[in-house]
């Protein structure tokens, strides 16, 4: 059992560069034991973390360390097993004749789904092997990944674990999703998932193969720390750099503010490099090259015509001056009078041209000195470079827009003040433009001021060539169009909070058009009553109607309040004024408020700790708080049932715990649960307006605190609220 020692065929240098040199065989009575030591080990060699099973020579079958794993999940005893028991068969193979197309071994990968591929003779015996790895590090396409980002092939689909997850449990995720990495994360917030580690199968291999008990080890003690994380905008050829030296099979992939995005793996980039794409890479540059041959035929045929057009002119003159020379010379005595005269007034028309060019010059020199100062007072850098694309002119705008003297931009690139990623993006697009000798315009770029902060730039550009024809480098100006993009950041902002505020007034018209029915329709119809047949009413009928009157007004009147109190709140009106009160006298007060004015058969439970005397809250708002939620709780747990309300005062802070047992708030309805007019899906025909949660938050918000809640559908509900008791 090892690496076997033949003879490989003299294959092309690219196929050389893709075989793994530390190809681990096993014959199938090994122990598995031993053959997961040696997956173990094999990974610490940098080989490709799978083993061969032969059979006298031939490949039969395949044992990597995902299935490993699989067989941690299922604790299996391995002892008892050898390599015939748990490796997998078939197994896909290619043969050493068929090595000779480099794309061909990645169209069998590609369309596989495999990351492992054995060569083999015409008689089947293992000859060598090929991994993901060693396909991307043989080919290293390095224009084509310059092309493409990160977010072209993103995978979002990244399980992920906290770092308290046992090891067996992560083995178990690895077997659910058929993967061979998790990513380790700390839930900052609901919005914020944050990367800290990853733990890939070998891990798990090696805690297994150490006698780790799989059921009490935690994620963190096997991860690797830190986490190598990319941003979405970032080329592909770093990440073929960063896998290269950091010999990692992915990578993580966050936002600006660190959050979880997903991975990109080796498969994700052997897409990238599978046949089709570098087929229509390979038919794009043959196109370029073509266009360019047309262009320079084109451009020959023009010259050569133009060349001959200037021959028939040049030989047509020779011909006229000959006939006139022989015409000369025949009346040359006859014209020696006239050719004095003529050269007399030849020197007079060269005086008067000599006259006109130093007219002209000033003029030129005058223009020049215009241009250059128009040049020096615009508000845009303008700018020369050479064929190097060093800059060879600057104007004095440079140093307001980039924080960089002239003298300090002078002789270097515009790539030495980018980032580093920006800067591969904007030579590859420049590379192409040279290329051509094309002009360029409005090309959005980033740079980084002397200060640190990055600054958009729209560059655009025109090739400067000699008398001769001859290239010399581009001219052009560059804008600062950082507070336009600001301001078209801010516009969309606007135009979505419109779009909020719009939607806010739609739902409130619904909800006071249903909200303001029911009472209205009360107060009319008792009226109507009372209009009608008060005179045949008892007292106590009337007393009735004109309670049901007071009832629906107060109703109406709970409602308007509401929405002042939001409308202050969403204006950041909304005062705070605190005092100082006695929390358990209050709260016990407000339980007896709250029961008697209730028709539930529902039960208050309070109960309180700590220290509650003179609290410093504002006692208007701790009312709308508690009112609105041990209202809610009432109002949607089952008759009979009891609601717990538990008041906790330690360290300076106020902890209010209001816990139910009511039809609780489905998942789906959660993330929505504080925005105005929103309900839940399973209140039926309960009566709301969807603002007293909303209300409650800001009143929170009034105090400094905060307000969670868990909640499961069917089983119950509980907030707490916690808010500083003290100044």
């Amino acid at each position: 059992m090892g690496s076997p020692s033949v003879n490989t065929p003299a294959f092309s240098p690219t196929i050389r560069s893709m075989i793994e040199s530390n190809l681990l065989t096993a014959e199938l009575d090994t122990p598995l034991p031993e053959v997961i030591r040696l997956l173990d080990q094999s990974r610490q060699a940098h080989a490709a973390g799978c083993v061969v099973a032969v059979d006298q020579g031939e490949v039969v079958g395949i044992f990597t360390e995902w299935d490993a794993v699989r067989l941690a999940v299922s604790r299996t005893v391995i002892e008892s097993l050898k390599m015939t028991d748990v490796m997998v068969r078939p197994v896909i193979t290619i043969a050493d004749t068929e090595l000779h197309n480099p794309l061909s071994v990645l169209s069998l990968f590609y369309h596989q789904h495999i990351h492992h591929l054995p060569i083999v003779d015409q008689q089947g015996k293992v000859l060598g092997l090929i991994s993901s790895n060693s396909v991307q590090q043989g080919l290293q396409p390095t224009n084509l990944l310059k092309l493409y980002r990160i977010e072209n092939i993103l995978d979002t689909s990244a399980v992920t674990a906290t770092p308290d997850t046992p090891i067996l449990q992560l083995a178990q995720l690895m077997t659910d999703h058929r993967v061979s990495h998790i990513v380790i994360v700390h839930q900052a917030s609901e919005e914020q998932t944050i990367p800290i580690g990853m733990v890939t199968a070998h891990h798990i291999l090696h805690g297994w193969l150490q006698g780790s008990n799989l059921e009490e080890v935690e994620a963190q003690t096997i991860m690797e720390t830190p986490a190598t994380t990319l941003k979405p905008w970032d080329s592909l050829w770093l990440v073929f750099q960063e896998m290269q030296q950091r010999q990692l099979p992915c990578l993580i992939v966050t936002d600006d503010q660190e959050n979880l995005l997903g991975l990109v793996t080796q498969f994700n980039l052997l897409q990238i490099l599978n046949p089709a794409e570098m087929h229509r890479y390979i038919r794009n540059l043959q196109e370029s090259i073509h266009s360019l041959e047309a262009e320079k035929m084109s451009l020959l045929r023009s010259h050569a015509l133009e060349l001959e057009r200037l021959v028939q002119t040049r030989t047509a003159q020779l011909s006229e001056l000959y006939e006139q020379l022989q015409h000369e010379l025949a009346e040359r005595k006859q014209a020696e009078a006239a050719l004095q005269k003529a050269n007399e007034e030849l020197e007079r028309r060269v005086e008067e041209r000599i006259a006109l060019w130093q007219q002209a010059n000033e003029k030129l020199q005058t223009g020049e000195a215009k241009f250059r100062n128009l040049v020096e007072q615009t508000n845009d850098w303008v700018w020369e470079i050479d064929q190097t694309l060093n800059f060879i002119y600057v104007n004095p705008r440079v140093e307001q827009i980039t924080g960089y003297t002239a003298e300090e931009v002078l002789s270097r690139r515009i790539f030495d003040f980018m980032p580093a990623d920006e800067a591969v993006r904007l030579t590859t697009v420049l590379e192409y433009v040279v290329a051509q000798r094309e002009s360029f315009s409005q090309i959005e770029t980033v740079l980084l001021h002397q200060a640190g902060h990055r600054i958009v730039l729209e560059i655009s550009g025109a090739p400067v060539f000699s008398s001769s024809g001859e290239w010399q480098g581009y001219r052009g100006i560059t804008r600062d169009i950082t507070e336009r993009k600001q301001v078209e950041r801010n516009i969309r902002k606007a135009l979505t909070r419109e779009k909020e505020l719009n939607e806010l007034k739609t739902r409130f018209v619904a909800m006071a058009s249903h909200e303001f029915r029911t009472p209205l329709t009360t107060i009319l119809a008792s009226a109507e009553c009372l209009e009608h047949y008060s005179n045949k009413w008892s007292e106590e009928k009337k007393q009735v109607a004109l309670q049901r009157i007071q009832g629906a007004a107060k109703h109406m009147t709970d409602l308007l309040n509401d929405v002042l109190i939001l409308g202050k709140a969403e204006a950041g009106k909304l005062e705070f004024k605190p005092i100082q009160l006695n929390l358990q006298e209050f709260c016990a007060d407000l339980v007896e408020e709250v029961q008697l004015g209730t028709n539930s058969s529902c039960r208050l439970n309070f109960t309180w700790v700590g220290n509650p005397i003179g609290a410093w809250v504002d006692e208007k708002l701790l009312r709308h708080i508690l009112v609105n939620l041990l209202s809610n709780a009432l109002k949607y747990s089952a008759e009979g049932s009891r609601v717990n309300f538990r008041l906790n005062c330690q360290d300076d802070i106020a902890v209010f715990q209001i816990e139910d047992h009511g039809i609780g708030i489905p998942l789906e309805d959660q993330k929505c649960l504080f925005e105005p007019f929103q309900r839940a899906t399973n209140v039926g025909n309960i009566a709301g307006t969807g603002l007293g949660l909303v209300i409650v938050k800001k009143a929170v918000e009034a105090h400094g605190g905060t307000i969670k809640f868990d909640s499961v559908a069917g089983v119950g509900t509980t907030f707490t609220v916690c808010i500083p008791s003290q100044r």
